[in-house]
């Protein structure tokens, strides 16, 4: 008996087939890359240089699929030297744990070489999900990136 689902796959490009090997879905959606396991909308964190702060925009969703990449790029500023790391979440639509660890790690390892970590910007989804973890008790988090930029001096 069938219930008249068409079991699906990815291929290696990303590509949704359906068993007969026929593609489903051909093109990338707007905003989103293609991977092989799925389609991810795309992440995007660009550093801006704000006094002696570095200043970091997230883009996009923080979640599993994208926490590593923003990890690595966090790290990376921080690893070249950053000791003030403003990170704005203003443009971030959707933050998991995976994403709340990625600040948790940065923060610590700012903290080890005596460096500031101020998150800002948040929208209040975002802003409620810090609130329900308990992250706003020990992180610094300013409304606005004025606010923020204001802590470092």
């Amino acid at each position: 008996m069938s219930l008249g689902l068409a079991p699906v796959r990815r291929d290696l490009d990303g590509a949704v087939l359906d068993l007969s090997g026929r593609r489903c879905l051909d093109e990338v959606p707007t905003g989103h890359s293609r991977r092989a396991d799925a389609w991810v909308q795309d992440m995007q964190v660009t550093f801006q240089a704000a006094g002696a702060a570095s200043v970091a925009t997230i883009r996009g969703r923080l979640d599993s699929n994208s926490a590593a990449g923003v990890e690595r790029d966090l790290l990376a500023a921080v690893g070249t030297g950053a000791t003030r790391l403003v990170v704005d979440l203003g443009e971030v639509d959707y933050i998991s744990s995976a994403g709340l660890r990625v600040m948790l790690i940065v923060a610590k390892r700012l903290k080890q070489g005596n460096g500031r970590f101020v998150l800002c910007s948040m929208k209040p989804h975002v802003s409620e999900v810090f609130e329900i973890s308990g992250f706003h008790a020990i992180m610094t988090i300013a409304e606005t990136r004025e606010a923020a930029l204001a802590t470092m001096s």
